[in-house]
């Protein structure tokens, strides 16, 4: 949950919509830093829906993150939005999708 909710805080923070972090960091690096000792991980990102449905509805009717949503390999999720008034998309969600 830290590495999504990190996320999520860091692009609202410095407005923008990347996989990797303005630090230069992965998704993997992110969740192994927050003590999560993964085996397979992945990432679904999304800026500006404004509810859970919008996001969801989103990702799978995108053919990259749906299968990342079904996905046997991940057994754990975490979601986290963050809201910033005045940046570009306004909210910005960070899902994760791991195992150890």
């Amino acid at each position: 949950m830290a590495a999504a909710r990190g996320h999520s805080a860091d692009m609202a923070r410095l407005d923008y919509l990347s996989h990797t972090g303005r630090d230069g960091r992965s998704v993997a690096q992110r969740v192994l830093a927050q003590g999560y000792p993964w085996s397979v991980v992945g990432e679904n990102l999304a800026a500006g829906p404004q509810t859970v449905d919008e996001v969801v509805d989103g990702w799978l009717a995108s053919p990259g993150h749906c299968v990342n949503l079904m996905k046997r390999d991940f057994a754990e999720v975490a979601v986290a939005c963050v809201q910033r008034e005045g940046t570009t998309w306004g909210r910005y969600w960070t899902m994760v999708l791991a195992s150890e």
